[in-house]
C-alpha cells in the first residue's frame, strides 16, 4: 500500500489563485487613482475622448470644436491623442 504523504500547513497557491491576485491588486490599485484624480469626472475627460475618438476615425485631429461654448478653434497639436488613438482603435472605448 503507498502511503500518502501529509501536506505541511504552508499552502500552495495555485496559478488560478496568483491570477485572481494579481488581478485584485490591479484593480485596488487603478480603483485608488481614479477615485484620487478629479480629472476622470470632468469635461477635460469628454473632450479628450472626443479628440481621441476623431482621430481613431478620420486620422487627424479636430481643430473646430463646435461643442465646446458654442464653437471655437483648437490649437496645439493632442500628441497624448494621437497616441492614444492607437489604443482607441486596436480596442475600443472600453480598453
Amino acid at each position: 500500500m503507498l502511503k500518502k504523504k501529509k501536506k505541511g500547513k504552508i499552502m500552495r497557491l495555485r496559478s488560478l489563485d496568483v491570477v485572481f491576485l494579481i488581478f485584485l491588486l490591479v484593480f485596488v490599485f487603478r480603483l485608488f487613482f481614479v477615485l484620487q484624480t478629479p480629472n476622470f469626472s470632468d469635461n477635460d475627460a469628454y473632450y479628450n475622448l472626443r479628440q481621441i475618438a476623431y482621430i481613431a476615425d478620420n486620422g487627424r485631429h479636430l481643430s473646430y470644436d463646435e461643442l465646446s461654448y458654442g464653437g471655437r478653434e483648437i490649437f496645439g497639436i493632442p500628441i497624448f491623442s494621437y497616441i492614444m488613438s492607437v489604443f482607441y482603435a486596436l480596442f475600443g472605448i472600453y480598453a
